[in-house]
Protein backbone atom coordinates (compact mmCIF):
# COMPACT_ATOMS: atom_id res chain seq x y z
CA UNK A 1 0.00 0.00 0.00
CA UNK A 2 1.16 3.39 -0.83
CA UNK A 3 1.16 6.47 1.31
CA UNK A 4 -1.97 7.78 -0.40
CA UNK A 5 -3.83 4.55 0.36
CA UNK A 6 -2.92 4.83 4.06
CA UNK A 7 -4.17 8.42 4.12
CA UNK A 8 -7.46 7.28 2.55
CA UNK A 9 -7.89 4.53 5.19
CA UNK A 10 -7.10 7.02 7.98
CA UNK A 11 -9.66 9.49 6.59
CA UNK A 12 -12.31 6.75 6.50
CA UNK A 13 -11.60 5.82 10.14
CA UNK A 14 -11.64 9.49 11.13
CA UNK A 15 -15.01 9.96 9.41
CA UNK A 16 -16.47 6.92 11.19
CA UNK A 17 -15.18 8.06 14.60
CA UNK A 18 -16.46 11.62 14.00
CA UNK A 19 -19.89 10.31 13.02
CA UNK A 20 -20.04 8.09 16.11
CA UNK A 21 -18.97 10.97 18.36
CA UNK A 22 -21.56 13.24 16.73
CA UNK A 23 -24.33 10.70 17.30
CA UNK A 24 -23.44 9.31 20.72
CA UNK A 25 -21.76 12.38 22.28
CA UNK A 26 -24.95 14.24 23.23
CA UNK A 27 -26.61 11.05 24.52
CA UNK A 28 -23.57 10.24 26.65
CA UNK A 29 -23.46 13.81 27.97
CA UNK A 30 -27.11 13.61 29.08
CA UNK A 31 -26.52 10.28 30.83
CA UNK A 32 -23.42 11.55 32.64
CA UNK A 33 -25.15 14.79 33.64
CA UNK A 34 -28.13 12.85 35.02
CA UNK A 35 -25.83 10.65 37.08
CA UNK A 36 -23.88 13.61 38.42
CA UNK A 37 -26.97 15.63 39.33
CA UNK A 38 -28.50 12.84 41.46
CA UNK A 39 -28.42 13.64 45.17
CA UNK A 40 -25.81 11.83 47.22
CA UNK A 41 -27.46 9.64 49.86
CA UNK A 42 -26.67 11.00 53.30
CA UNK A 43 -26.47 8.63 56.23
CA UNK A 44 -29.38 9.33 58.51
CA UNK A 45 -29.20 9.15 62.29
CA UNK A 46 -32.18 6.80 62.17
CA UNK A 47 -30.12 4.37 60.08
CA UNK A 48 -27.55 4.19 62.85
CA UNK A 49 -30.29 3.69 65.43
CA UNK A 50 -31.83 0.90 63.37
CA UNK A 51 -28.45 -0.85 63.05
CA UNK A 52 -27.89 -0.56 66.81
CA UNK A 53 -31.40 -1.90 67.45
CA UNK A 54 -30.79 -4.84 65.09
CA UNK A 55 -27.46 -5.59 66.76
CA UNK A 56 -29.06 -5.49 70.20
CA UNK A 57 -31.79 -7.88 69.04
CA UNK A 58 -29.12 -10.26 67.72
CA UNK A 59 -27.32 -10.21 71.06
CA UNK A 60 -30.59 -10.91 72.90
CA UNK A 61 -31.34 -13.82 70.53
CA UNK A 62 -27.90 -15.30 71.24
CA UNK A 63 -28.51 -14.93 74.97
CA UNK A 64 -31.79 -16.85 74.64
CA UNK A 65 -29.96 -19.64 72.80
CA UNK A 66 -27.33 -19.62 75.53
CA UNK A 67 -30.05 -20.17 78.15
CA UNK A 68 -31.45 -23.08 76.16
CA UNK A 69 -28.01 -24.66 75.90
CA UNK A 70 -27.49 -24.17 79.65
CA UNK A 71 -30.80 -25.92 80.34
CA UNK A 72 -29.80 -28.79 78.03
CA UNK A 73 -26.45 -29.17 79.80
CA UNK A 74 -28.12 -29.23 83.21
CA UNK A 75 -30.77 -31.77 82.23
CA UNK A 76 -28.36 -34.14 80.48
CA UNK A 77 -26.01 -33.96 83.45
CA UNK A 78 -28.87 -34.71 85.85
CA UNK A 79 -29.89 -37.72 83.76
CA UNK A 80 -26.32 -39.06 83.77
CA UNK A 81 -26.11 -38.59 87.55
CA UNK A 82 -29.51 -40.21 88.16
CA UNK A 83 -28.58 -43.21 85.99
CA UNK A 84 -24.99 -43.37 87.25
CA UNK A 85 -25.63 -43.52 91.00
CA UNK A 86 -27.66 -46.78 90.94
CA UNK A 87 -25.20 -48.35 88.49
CA UNK A 88 -22.26 -47.37 90.73
CA UNK A 89 -24.03 -48.71 93.82
CA UNK A 90 -24.77 -51.97 91.97
CA UNK A 91 -21.11 -52.31 90.96
CA UNK A 92 -19.93 -51.65 94.51
CA UNK A 93 -22.39 -54.14 96.09
CA UNK A 94 -21.78 -56.81 93.49
CA UNK A 95 -20.54 -60.14 94.84
CA UNK A 96 -18.54 -60.83 91.69
CA UNK A 97 -14.78 -61.07 92.08
CA UNK A 98 -12.85 -57.87 91.61
CA UNK A 99 -11.37 -57.68 88.12
CA UNK A 100 -9.95 -55.04 85.82
CA UNK A 101 -13.33 -54.57 84.13
CA UNK A 102 -15.10 -54.01 87.45
CA UNK A 103 -12.46 -51.48 88.57
CA UNK A 104 -12.72 -49.72 85.21
CA UNK A 105 -16.56 -49.51 85.41
CA UNK A 106 -16.45 -48.22 89.01
CA UNK A 107 -13.86 -45.61 88.03
CA UNK A 108 -15.78 -44.66 84.89
CA UNK A 109 -19.11 -44.15 86.66
CA UNK A 110 -17.44 -42.26 89.52
CA UNK A 111 -15.73 -39.89 87.09
CA UNK A 112 -18.94 -39.44 85.09
CA UNK A 113 -20.97 -38.58 88.20
CA UNK A 114 -18.39 -36.16 89.59
CA UNK A 115 -17.74 -34.53 86.20
CA UNK A 116 -21.46 -34.01 85.47
CA UNK A 117 -22.02 -32.67 88.99
CA UNK A 118 -19.18 -30.19 88.42
CA UNK A 119 -20.70 -29.29 85.05
CA UNK A 120 -24.01 -28.46 86.73
CA UNK A 121 -22.27 -26.34 89.35
CA UNK A 122 -20.19 -24.41 86.81
CA UNK A 123 -23.24 -23.81 84.60
CA UNK A 124 -25.20 -22.52 87.58
CA UNK A 125 -22.30 -20.25 88.58
CA UNK A 126 -22.15 -18.85 85.05
CA UNK A 127 -25.90 -18.26 85.09
CA UNK A 128 -25.65 -16.40 88.40
CA UNK A 129 -22.74 -14.31 87.12
CA UNK A 130 -24.66 -13.59 83.92
CA UNK A 131 -27.70 -12.40 85.85
CA UNK A 132 -25.71 -10.14 88.15
CA UNK A 133 -23.61 -8.45 85.49
CA UNK A 134 -26.20 -8.77 82.71
CA UNK A 135 -23.29 -8.74 80.26
CA UNK A 136 -23.41 -4.96 80.07
CA UNK A 137 -19.77 -4.68 79.10
CA UNK A 138 -20.21 -7.02 76.11
CA UNK A 139 -23.27 -5.13 74.88
CA UNK A 140 -21.60 -1.74 75.28
CA UNK A 141 -18.47 -2.91 73.45
CA UNK A 142 -20.53 -4.34 70.56
CA UNK A 143 -22.52 -1.12 70.30
CA UNK A 144 -19.33 0.97 70.28
CA UNK A 145 -17.87 -1.16 67.48
CA UNK A 146 -21.05 -0.82 65.44
CA UNK A 147 -21.23 2.93 66.11
CA UNK A 148 -17.59 3.40 65.00
CA UNK A 149 -18.31 1.41 61.86
CA UNK A 150 -21.33 3.59 61.08
CA UNK A 151 -19.36 6.77 61.77
CA UNK A 152 -16.73 5.65 59.26
CA UNK A 153 -19.41 5.48 56.55
CA UNK A 154 -20.72 9.01 57.12
CA UNK A 155 -18.96 11.71 55.07
CA UNK A 156 -16.95 14.20 57.19
CA UNK A 157 -19.27 17.18 56.56
CA UNK A 158 -22.28 15.18 57.84
CA UNK A 159 -20.59 13.38 60.76
CA UNK A 160 -22.65 14.53 63.70
CA UNK A 161 -23.07 11.23 65.57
Amino acid sequence: MTKDNWLTVAMIFAAIITAAATLFGPVLAVVVQARISQPVPISDVNQANERIKALTERIERLERWGKRIDAFVIWTSLIVIIVGIPVLIGELWSSAPLSRGVVFRISLWTVMIVWNYERILSTKHLQIADKTTDRIDVKIEALHVELDRLKARVPPQNAQL
